[in-house]
Parts: structure tokens; sequence; C-alpha cells
């Protein structure tokens, strides 16, 4: 919503916005690869389970306390790239490795219930959010962005609960030796 209504206001002509937005998704997914090669075996191997789903919401604080004090639209490219990349490279392998010590059967329910009903619950209300700040007008990105903060504060103040339950789990987790190819 904000990167659209700043593209809105910032480049005129639906060929130039077309062509912003292919250049950025381009950059994207170049950042999204680079992190999935380079940085997400490096921040599990220095950084751990923990330490690399908290990467995420701690870049994303920094970048919307940012865009609240200095608001463009190269910081919110910025931004948004940082939210896809990240999103499709380290947040995804973080979460898909906390299911790791859960039973089978378990994990396959689980799973299904959360990328089913909990994603999709939540991008409904995050459109119901969007909906309702949208409506305030001129404040509306400003609002959206303080709104943003909110959650991605109470994100860090769950994380450590959850993870403190994650490691008591008995089942073994995968350790990453020197080896690349070798994971016991």
């Amino acid at each position: 919503f904000q990167l659209t209504s700043y593209i809105k206001h910032q480049i005129t002509g639906l060929d130039a916005r077309s062509a912003y937005f292919g250049q950025l998704y381009f950059w994207v997914n170049i950042a999204s690869f680079l992190l999935q090669l380079l940085a997400v075996p490096l921040a599990l191997h220095f950084l751990g389970v923990f330490g690399t789903h908290l990467t995420v919401p701690l870049l994303l604080f920094a970048g919307f306390t940012g865009l609240l004090l200095s608001p463009g639209l190269a910081l919110l490219s910025l931004l948004y790239g940082t939210v896809k990349a990240s999103d499709y490279s380290l947040l995804r392998v973080a979460r898909e490795m906390m299911y790791l010590p859960v039973p089978l059967e378990v994990k396959y329910k689980a799973k299904a219930i959360i990328d089913v009903y909990a994603y999709r619950t939540a991008k409904v209300l995050s459109s119901v959010v969007i909906l309702g700040v949208e409506r305030l007008g001129g404040e509306a990105t400003r609002i959206l962005t303080l709104v943003i903060l909110a959650g991605i504060a109470a994100w860090l103040a769950v994380l450590p609960v959850m993870m403190r339950r994650w490691k008591r789990e008995p089942a073994p987790l995968p350790r990453f030796d020197r080896d690349p190819h070798k994971i016991a």
C-alpha cells in the first residue's frame, strides 16, 4: 500500500510505474537469491535459528523507523525489497527449521493450520487495517507505519518466548559442521 501510494505520486505514467516495479522485483529476486545462497548458511551457522529469526524483525524495525523519520520513495523501495528478499530467504528457512523437532504427524497438521488459516487470517486482518487507515487520508502512511512498528515490536516480544519453548523440544536439531555437505 505505502509503496504503491508513493509511486503513484512520484512516477507519472503507467509504463514508467510498470518499469519501476519491474526493476524493483528484478533486484528483489537477485537479493533473495544471494541471501539464500550466501547469507542463510552463514546466519544459521553463526547466529543459530533464533538469531536468524531475530535479524528480520530488527532490520524491519530499523527500516520502518527510518521511514517514519524520513519518508521517501528510495527508502520505501529499499525497505520493500528488504522485506520481500528476507521473507523469501532468511525468514522462510528459519521458520521451516522450527518444524524440525516436531514429530511428522504433528508437523503436517500444524503446518496446514498455520499455512492456511493463520497466514490467510493475518493477510485479511492486515488488509482490513490498511483499508481503515486509508480512510484517514493524508496521515495514512504515517499511521500505517506506526501500526507496522507496533506489530514488529509485538513480533520481537513474542519471538524469545517462542524460541524458549522451541528449544525445550526433545528431538535433536541438525548441526552444521565445517563441511557444508555433512549435516548431522
